[in-house]
């Protein structure tokens, strides 16, 4: 008599089908799973770099905000504007040095001569006009 075999040739291939089948799902899905789990470490690190980033940006334009509530940036933009840029407060006395316009040779300044040249005469504008004309 023949002895009856537990699982035939192809009672044993329809066995193994499925169990492959899902083999290949879970190393699938386990590879799926490990290409997102790399792309998130990536994502965090450049989020932890900008957050370094805007930090240090955060510590600078605190420093910058103290620094113009401070009185030292007033000064130094009154000074600033007054050096570079000739401008004064309003109740100041600004003085101006006036020049003569006739040197004599040795160097000296000296005084206007009752009869003033027609250069003279002219207005400062008129004098100016002249070199932009063709």
């Amino acid at each position: 008599m023949r002895k009856p075999e537990f699982l035939s040739r192809r009672s044993y291939a329809l066995v193994l089908l499925p169990v492959a089948v899902v083999a290949v799902y879970f190393a699938y899905a386990f590879l799926g799973q490990m290409i997102k789990g790399r792309e998130l470490a990536q994502e965090v690190q450049s989020q932890v770099e900008t957050n370094r980033s805007l930090q240090q940006k955060q510590v600078e334009l605190k420093a910058k905000l103290q620094y113009y509530e401070s009185g030292g940036y007033e000064v130094m933009a009154e000074k600033r504007a007054r050096e570079e840029l000739n401008m004064a407060r309003e109740g100041d006395i600004v003085l101006l040095p006036v020049y003569s316009d006739t040197v004599s040779a040795s160097g000296q300044t000296a005084e206007p001569s009752a009869t003033a040249s027609p250069a003279a005469k002219e207005s400062l504008f008129d004098r100016l006009a002249h070199l932009f004309q063709p």
